[in-house]
């Protein structure tokens, strides 16, 4: 069966590839399971949607910053571990505007191939994860938190 494509925002793309990440490093110390195996493929395939982010991100930085009188960037440049990071000048008024640009790619809408795990979720998947994996990895599952068991004297 053919997987159909999913509409999702960048924010939720990149919070899903940060939290996949994360749970994927944590259980590689363990065996490769299949929902394990599904993220690391989505990860992978989220790849280059994750670089053209960054680069829409630039081009913005870039076109909102401010020049000086020769039509230069004003920009300077720090050290962050073995990286070299540029930082630009802005008016206050070109950073409102960078600001909220920023905000609307974030909302704006990807369209990507999920790959869907067949096997077991975790049990350690909790809830707000399975949201967070929802619709990348895990096609379907309750909207809703699930509510405790209730108690001894509500059962009677």
């Amino acid at each position: 069966m053919e997987d159909t494509k999913i509409k999702v925002s960048y924010e939720k793309l990149l919070t899903f590839r940060r939290n996949a990440q994360m749970y994927v490093q944590i259980h590689m110390k363990e065996k490769m399971n299949k929902f394990a195996y599904a993220l690391t493929k989505m990860i992978s395939r989220t790849n280059e949607l994750e670089a053209k982010y960054h680069d829409k991100l630039h081009d913005l930085r870039v076109d909102k910053a401010s020049l000086d009188e020769k039509g230069n960037l004003i920009s300077r440049e720090t050290q962050q571990g073995n990286n070299t990071i540029t930082k630009y000048e802005f008016t206050p008024k070109a950073l409102k505007e960078l600001n909220k640009d920023i905000r609307d790619i974030g909302k704006s809408e990807v369209e990507i191939e999920p790959y869907i795990c067949t096997g077991a979720i975790p049990d350690d998947v909790t809830f707000p994860m399975k949201e967070v994996f929802h619709p990348f990895v895990i096609k379907d599952f309750e909207d809703k938190e699930p509510e405790d068991e209730p108690k001894e004297e509500e059962k009677k």
